[in-house]
């Protein structure tokens, strides 16, 4: 069944060209891809879109597993820090099939999570204190993985104030 839309609209003559994608190739960056040219001037100069699928268990775990896929180029932890997320991100993260380098970007987003989470509400009308305490017990637990992790996948500024939070020396001098 094909649910999304990826497009790619002609910067020359304004041509839009679709083609639907089921939600797996639809998630990943790496199965997005897609090169052509505009059918009517040959052009290959194309902005593009793409609608992905919400970030379910069944796609987590897939890229869970595979160093190579990616949900968005960049700042994977960005788009997987949601308080809605974290159960999901615990379970994926205690998974033996998670890769090592997959665990790094989940702590990453679980420490961009509890830097949310630590903002007064006037900063972020959505943080909330008890998701905040939760996160210092789960890295807490999972204090050896948050070290390989650190000055690697984490943020000097998300370190500085995280990391005291949890009893982390700041990897970072900012």
């Amino acid at each position: 069944m094909m649910d999304y839309i990826q497009f790619k609209t002609c910067r020359k003559c304004g041509t839009k060209t679709e083609r639907s994608l089921d939600e797996e190739t639809a998630a990943f960056v790496q199965t997005r891809q897609w090169s052509i040219t505009c059918p009517n001037c040959n052009s290959k100069i194309l902005n593009e879109g793409c609608n992905t699928p919400p970030l379910t268990y069944d796609l987590l775990k897939k890229w869970a597993r595979n160093d190579s896929l990616q949900f968005i180029e960049q700042d994977e932890d960005i788009i997987l820090a949601d308080n809605n997320r974290l159960g999901l991100l615990l379970d994926i993260f205690d998974s033996d099939k998670t890769t090592e380098y997959k665990r790094g970007i989940i702590i990453q987003a679980l420490c961009v999570l509890l830097y949310d989470n630590l903002a007064s509400k006037e900063d972020n009308p959505e943080s909330d204190r008890k998701i905040a305490d939760r996160i210092v017990r789960e890295l807490n637990e999972r204090k050896n993985m948050v070290k390989l992790g650190k000055g690697q996948f984490i943020e000097p500024y998300i370190e500085k104030v995280v990391f005291p939070v949890i009893g982390f020396e700041i990897a970072w001098n900012i």
